[in-house]
C-alpha cells in the first residue's frame, strides 16, 4: 500500500512468509517424495496450464479483499463462492500432478478462524504466486513439453497450503470480514469536493460473465485483460455540487446538489476536464477508459454484479422514475458507490461492437475513431435484464439526456510533465 514505510514492507514480508511456512507445518505430512511421484505427461500439460490460469485468476479475485476490504454481505458471499471455485481448481490440479497417488494431510485441517481475513488471505496470496511462478519459470527456462516429478512435489505441497485456507474460507460463517480491516484510504479534490481511492494495477476477465446467452454480441467474447498503471478513481458520480464547483451552469433536470449531474453529453465532460486541469493541482482528471472502468467496477469480482440489483443499484425496479443522491446503496468490494445504474457513466472511448474480437489485451483505450462514444452502468431506468457490470451502451458524443453523468479518474502528474 502506499502509505506503507520501507520497515513496514520488511516487517510484512517477513510474516507472509512466516505465515507460510507455519501454514504448511499444520498440514501434517509433507509432501510426497519425488520418485514417487509421475511427470505430468507431454498430452496433459496443456490443460495443466490452463488450469494455472484460471488457478491465478480466482486467487488475485480473492486477494484483492486482502486491502480493500469487505463492506458488504454480498462481498462475504463473493468470497464463499471464488473460494468454492479455487479449492475444485486445486483439486483439478492435484489429479494432474498426482495421477492416482494419494495426497497426504489433505483431511487434516488447521484451525485458522481464530486468524483475521487478511492474515489468511496474506498467505493463500503468496503461495498461490509461488505456485504461478514456479510453473512459468520452468516452462519457459527448461522448455519442457511435461513437468518433472520433482516440481510436482513442490507444487502440491503449496497447493495444500492453498486447498486448506479456500476450505477455511468457505467453513467460517459468518466471515470475520471486518476484523482487522481498514477502510481504503481516500483523497478529495479541494475544488470539488470529489473523492478518490486508489487503483492498483491488476487483471481481470472483460466482457460477459456466466454464460453466454445471457449477454449481447458487443460483450463478447470475454477476455482476460491487464491493466498495468495504477490510478485514483472517483468514489462516487460526480454530483451537480461538483460540476457547479468548476462549470457556471447546472444542465440536469432532476435537482439536488447531491443528485448526480445529468443531462451531460461527452463534449460537455471534456469541457469540465479542461476547466479543472486548468487549476494545476497536480493531478491529470479524465474519464476512464472502458476497461478501467470495468475493472474498477467488478473490484475482483468475475460476477455479473457484486449483488443483488436491489442492493446496490437504482434502476427501474426501484427507482421511481427519477435519479437518487449518490452513495445511498451498498459499495463494491473496492469501495466505489453506483457503478451500475442511478445515471450512465460516460466512458474515453469510442464504440465499436466488434472491439473485444480485436482490442489489445494490456490497457485496451478502444478504437482510434467511431461515431459513439461509450456508456457504462446502467441508469435509474435500466432494465433488471440488463443488470450486469458488462452491459455497453453508446451514443454520439454531443448527446446528452437525464440518465447520463459520469466518474472522473485522476492520475498524479510526475514532476516536470505537463496537463494534457
Amino acid at each position: 500500500m502506499l502509505f506503507c514505510s520501507r520497515l513496514a514492507l520488511t516487517v510484512v514480508g517477513f510474516s507472509i512468509a512466516t505465515a507460510a511456512f507455519a501454514a504448511r507445518q499444520d498440514l501434517g505430512a509433507g509432501p510426497p517424495e519425488p520418485d514417487d511421484l509421475p511427470a505430468v505427461h507431454a498430452m496433459l500439460l496443456p490443460d495443466f496450464l490452463k488450469d494455472v490460469d484460471k488457478f491465478s485468476q480466482l486467487s488475485r479475485t480473492l486477494a484483492a479483499y486482502r486491502t480493500r476490504g469487505i463492506p458488504d454481505r454480498g462481498a462475504e458471499r463473493q468470497i464463499n463462492k471464488s473460494a468454492k471455485a479455487l479449492e475444485d481448481r486445486v483439486d483439478h490440479m492435484l489429479d494432474y500432478l498426482l495421477d492416482g497417488a494419494e495426497a497426504p494431510g489433505l483431511q487434516q485441517f488447521p484451525k485458522t478462524n481464530d486468524k483475521s481475513l487478511p492474515d489468511r488471505l496474506m498467505v493463500l496470496d503468496t503461495t498461490a504466486s509461488s505456485v504461478v511462478r514456479k510453473v512459468q519459470q520452468y516452462v519457459a527456462g527448461q522448455r519442457k513439453d511435461e513437468i518433472n516429478a520433482r516440481l510436482a512435489a513442490d507444487l502440491i505441497q503449496d497447493l495444500q497450503t492453498i486447498k486448506v485456507i479456500a476450505r477455511d474460507l468457505r467453513r467460517a460463517a459468518p466471515l470475520n470480514s471486518r476484523a482487522g480491516f481498514t477502510p481504503p484510504p481516500t483523497a478529495k479534490n479541494a475544488a470539488t469536493g470529489m473523492e478518490f481511492v486508489h487503483i492498483p494495477p491488476g487483471e481481470f476477465t472483460m466482457g460477459c460473465s456466466g454464460r453466454q446467452n445471457q449477454c449481447d454480441f458487443d460483450e463478447l467474447p470475454p477476455r482476460h485483460v491487464r491493466i498495468t498503471k495504477d490510478f485514483e478513481a472517483g468514489i462516487y458520480e460526480v454530483t451537480q455540487a461538483q460540476w457547479l464547483a468548476v462549470m457556471p451552469s447546472n444542465p440536469s433536470h432532476f435537482n439536488g446538489p447531491d443528485l448526480p449531474v445529468e443531462q451531460v453529453s461527452w463534449n460537455d465532460v471534456q469541457q469540465f476536464f479542461q476547466k479543472l486541469n486548468a487549476l494545476q493541482d497536480g493531478y491529470q482528471y479524465r474519464l476512464p477508459t472502458e476497461a478501467e472502468w470495468e475493472y474498477v467496477a467488478r473490484a475482483g469480482s468475475g460476477e455479473a454484479r457484486s449483488a443483488s440489483l436491489d442492493e446496490i443499484a437504482w434502476y427501474g425496479g426501484n427507482s421511481g422514475s427519477h435519479t437518487h443522491p449518490v452513495g445511498q446503496k451498498q459499495p463494491n468490494a473496492w469501495g466505489l458507490y453506483d457503478t451500475i445504474g442511478n445515471v450512465w457513466e460516460w466512458v474515453q472511448d469510442w464504440y465499436d461492437a466488434e472491439y473485444y474480437q480485436y482490442g489489445p489485451d494490456t490497457d485496451p483505450s478502444g478504437p482510434p475513431t467511431g461515431q459513439s462514444r461509450t456508456l457504462r452502468g446502467g441508469s435509474w431506468f435500466y432494465l433488471p435484464l440488463n443488470g450486469r457490470v458488462s452491459y455497453r451502451d453508446a451514443i454520439q458524443p454531443d448527446g446528452g439526456f437525464d440518465a447520463m453523468g459520469f466518474r472522473c479518474i485522476r492520475e498524479r502528474i510526475a514532476e516536470g510533465d505537463a496537463v494534457k
